[in-house]
C-alpha cells in the first residue's frame, strides 16, 4: 500500500503543473512580490560604482564628482528613476543611463509571466515547459520557451527572433523569512546575434527583515565576443550597483508621482 502511494505521489507531482497557465502560476504564487509583503511605496538609490569617475575621464560632461539615481516605485504599476549630479544640459546621456538602468530594475521589479506571456499562443510541451508562439508577428519575440523545475520555480526564458536568441537562466532560493516564497539570487543572460555574443551575469545580494528583503548589492559582468581574424575578441565589463536610502511606505513615491 505505501509503495502504491508513493508511485502515485510521484505521477501526480510530474503532471500537476503540466498546462501552461497552471506552470506559469506556480512560479507566480512562490516568487517574492513586494505588493505581496506589504510593501506598496518605494524610494531608495543607487551608485554605480566608479560610474562618475569614467564619464569625468571621457572630458565630454566636464567633472562629475558624485552620480547617483533615485527610484521611485509606487503600487506596483509605477517607476521611475531620476538621475542625480548631472548638469541640466546633458538630456541625451541624461536618458541612455536611465534606460540602462532599467534593465536592472526588471530584475527587482520582474513583470509577470502573464503579461509577458500575453498575446502569445501557448502549448505544453512537456511537463515543465511551456512553448509561446507569436502568431501575429507583432510581439517582439516570434517564439518563447518557459523552462520551470519541479517545485514550481522558473529556470530559464528562451526567446528567438529575427535578430537573434536569448536565453534567461534563472538561479532562486527559498527564503525561510519570506515564508519560503522564491529569491532570484542570479541571472544569466545570453545575447546570440549573428557571429557577436553577449554574455551577462547578474549576481544579486539581499538585506531585509520581518517579512521584507530589498537588494543591496548587484555585481554584473559583461562579456562582449566579437570574431576577429583566427579567433574572437572579448571585452569584459564589470559593474557594482549599490543600493541604499530605502523608503518603505513613507508615501515618497506617492508625493513624488502626485507632483510630477
Amino acid at each position: 500500500m505505501k509503495f502504491f502511494i508513493f508511485i502515485y505521489f510521484f505521477m501526480f507531482s510530474n503532471i500537476a503543473f503540466s498546462k501552461p497557465k497552471e506552470l506559469m502560476n506556480s512560479w507566480e504564487i512562490q516568487r517574492y512580490k513586494y505588493k505581496e509583503s506589504g510593501v506598496y511605496d518605494l524610494k531608495f538609490d543607487i551608485e554605480i560604482e566608479g560610474q562618475a569617475k569614467q564619464l569625468s575621464e571621457t572630458k565630454k560632461y566636464g567633472s562629475i564628482k558624485n552620480l547617483s539615481y533615485t527610484v521611485y516605485w509606487y503600487m506596483g504599476n509605477k517607476v521611475d528613476i531620476v538621475v542625480n549630479g548631472l548638469d541640466g544640459k546633458w538630456y541625451d546621456l541624461r536618458s541612455a543611463l536611465k534606460s540602462n538602468l532599467y534593465g536592472v530594475l526588471e530584475v527587482i521589479f520582474p513583470t509577470s509571466l502573464f503579461d509577458i506571456t500575453r498575446g502569445y499562443d501557448l502549448t505544453s510541451k512537456s511537463s515543465f515547459k511551456v512553448y509561446a508562439e507569436d502568431k501575429s508577428l507583432q510581439k517582439p519575440f516570434r517564439e518563447m520557451w518557459l523552462s520551470f523545475s519541479k517545485v514550481g520555480a522558473l529556470e530559464e526564458i528562451k526567446s528567438k527572433n529575427a535578430l537573434g536568441t536569448q536565453i534567461l537562466t534563472f538561479y532562486t532560493e527559498k527564503s525561510r523569512q519570506l515564508k519560503n516564497n522564491f529569491l532570484i539570487k542570479k541571472i544569466v543572460k545570453k545575447n546570440f546575434y549573428g557571429p557577436r555574443t553577449i554574455n551577462t551575469v547578474m549576481d544579486i545580494s539581499w538585506k531585509g527583515k520581518n517579512k521584507q528583503m530589498f537588494p543591496s548589492k548587484i555585481n554584473v559582468k559583461t562579456n562582449l565576443s566579437v570574431p576577429a581574424d583566427k579567433k574572437d575578441r572579448v571585452t569584459t565589463e564589470n559593474r557594482v550597483l549599490n543600493f541604499s536610502n530605502y523608503f518603505v511606505n513613507k508615501d515618497k513615491a506617492k508625493i513624488y508621482f502626485t507632483k510630477k
